[in-house]
């Protein structure tokens, strides 16, 4: 934060950091939503089709395999 400030003026300081929290805020969005995608991606390559079809697909398939984590056949781990 205090980098963005020093070669400021006292006046542009509250748009610089509203700025920096707004870029901030936008790359930890997508960074978060492109992880899970590739994670519901990869585990719905990975895992058994039979396993994947007892899963509801309601929801994004990863949040639903947290309970069902101790079910997963051994060749799968």
């Amino acid at each position: 934060m205090y980098p963005v400030q020093a070669p400021l003026s006292v006046t542009q300081n509250a748009p610089a950091l509203a700025f920096m929290w707004f870029l901030s805020s936008f790359a930890g969005v997508w960074g978060i939503m492109s992880g899970g995608a590739v994670v519901q991606k990869e585990l719905a390559k990975k895992l058994p089709a039979s396993f994947i079809d007892s899963v509801p697909q309601g929801t994004a398939i990863m949040y639903a395999l947290i309970p069902k984590a101790p079910y997963v056949p051994p060749a799968t781990h």
